[in-house]
């Protein structure tokens, strides 16, 4: 059954579900998404995800046996960060948190963690946490509250995840202080991770005792996680993987993840980060130009943090900006005294990169940003709206840019076809993969 056919049947046996998918292909091709978890998988992936390996149920693992599949992944992780030790059979960010929580902690135990990140992932288990914070001045963290809170506290685990912070830090210098203390040091590197496998960003693997991260937004992957450890937390990690549920993954996800780890080690992904991080700076540097404040005057990856007036209602704000046609996430950041404060804007450049948009592009994006932000009336938002939509227009959902010249560029998902961006049609050749999977 061809594409049209089977979306023609579609159509007849679920007019709801074909509704609904037809709503969303609209909503991804013409409304700009701004959040940094949000972004293209790679067609290769989604290719391999959707496809016969969905029928079989699971990749088995145990402590001593795994499946081909998950070896790929966990030799592709090991190679691609130059870690000592991967698991990758982890479906979501959520649950591999949980797994290194379960593994090193015990109920009541003291965790140290950046602006109280990770805490949030705590339901039902017992932690003291407490919090250090960032020095925005500097781009840095605040070493001299750190400082102080490793002393009062004396923490088990120290925790940094930069979710709304977008500046590198001296990862030797925080393993440094951590361990002096007797703490292990976890960084979860989020929405950077593509950008440390492609050499973009400074990689805190060989610092830290445990680095996680999820495998889809930035990496263009599946949905899921993994945890990079020493070999002397290996055992104790991987027992509290199996002790939680977690011994198996379904081999199509786990194919898909072995192919976007291959994919990171791709010139074209270097590329793309590159161009990444050029979009962040062109979009920061356009929203200050258009009177918007952005935290720390900067970035140094995809994460773009607009600041919004003190009294802003979040909520509003989002649904105000996606009347304009954007899609965005607000949050808030925690003042001198910790308490819930300064609503910003977490704006990332990854989707809009994936999108084939160059700085020129991010501009206009700025510019019509601060223009939704600074207006109600919604007449006003509905010619910004239209405005982003015509700069969308002829913007594929995954550029054919970025994928790698091996390909074929005839059998991927261009954006102007309005179907989905999982269609590769039905003409791909098995040897493709084959040099993939080599």
């Amino acid at each position: 059954m061809d594409r049209e056919e089977l979306l023609s049947t579609l159509k007849k046996l679920d007019e709801e579900v074909f509704a609904e998918f037809q709503d969303e292909i609209e909503e991804q091709r013409f409304t700009m998404s701004l959040i940094p978890t949000v972004n293209a998988e790679s067609p290769f992936a989604a290719y391999l995800e959707g496809s016969i390996l969905a029928n079989v149920s699971t990749d088995y693992h145990g402590i001593s046996r795994t499946g081909r599949f998950e070896r790929m992944a966990v030799e592709r992780a090991l190679k691609c960060f130059h870690a000592e030790h991967a698991i990758v059979r982890l479906d979501s960010i959520s649950a591999a948190s949980r797994v290194v929580f379960k593994a090193l902690l015990k109920s009541g135990n003291p965790v140290l963690s950046f602006n109280g990140r990770k805490q949030e992932l705590c339901h039902g288990l017992s932690y003291r946490f407490s919090i250090f914070g960032a020095d925005w001045e500097n781009r840095d963290i605040d070493w001299k509250e750190l400082d102080e809170q490793i002393a009062r506290h004396q923490p088990k685990i120290v925790i940094f995840s930069p979710t709304s912070f977008p500046f590198a830090i001296d990862t030797k210098r925080l393993a440094k202080v951590t361990h002096e203390a007797g703490a292990l040091l976890w960084v979860d590197i989020g929405q950077n991770v593509g950008l440390v496998a492609a050499g973009l960003m400074p990689s805190p693997v060989a610092d830290a005792d445990i680095v996680t991260f999820p495998t889809n937004d930035s990496l263009q992957g599946p949905e899921g996680a993994i945890i990079l450890c020493k070999k002397d937390l290996a055992e104790t990690i991987e027992r509290s993987v199996i002790d939680n549920g977690h011994s198996a993954l379904h081999k199509n996800r786990l194919a898909a993840l072995a192919v976007s780890l291959r994919e990171a080690s791709e010139p074209s992904f270097r590329l793309y980060g590159q161009q990444v991080i050029a979009n962040a700076r062109a979009l920061s540097k356009a929203l200050q130009e258009n009177g918007i404040p952005i935290w720390g005057d900067g970035t140094d990856c995809h994460l773009v943090v607009a600041a919004l007036p003190p009294d802003a209602d979040p909520q509003k704000t989002e649904q105000k900006l996606h009347r304009a046609g954007f899609m965005i996430k607000t949050a808030r950041l925690p003042d001198a005294e910790r308490r819930p404060a300064h609503p910003v804007l977490r704006l990332s450049s990854l989707n809009p990169t994936t999108r084939s948009l160059k700085e020129k592009d991010m501009e206009k994006i700025g510019q019509l940003l601060a223009a939704a932000l600074n207006v109600d009336d919604p007449a006003a938002l509905e010619v910004i709206r239209k405005k982003v939509s015509s700069l969308l227009m002829d913007k594929p959902i995954y550029s054919e840019e970025w994928v790698e010249s091996i390909a074929n560029p005839d059998i991927f998902f261009n954006g102007a076809d309005e179907i989905s961006v999982r269609h590769i049609a039905s003409n791909e050749k098995k040897h493709l993969f084959g040099r993939l999977f080599h």
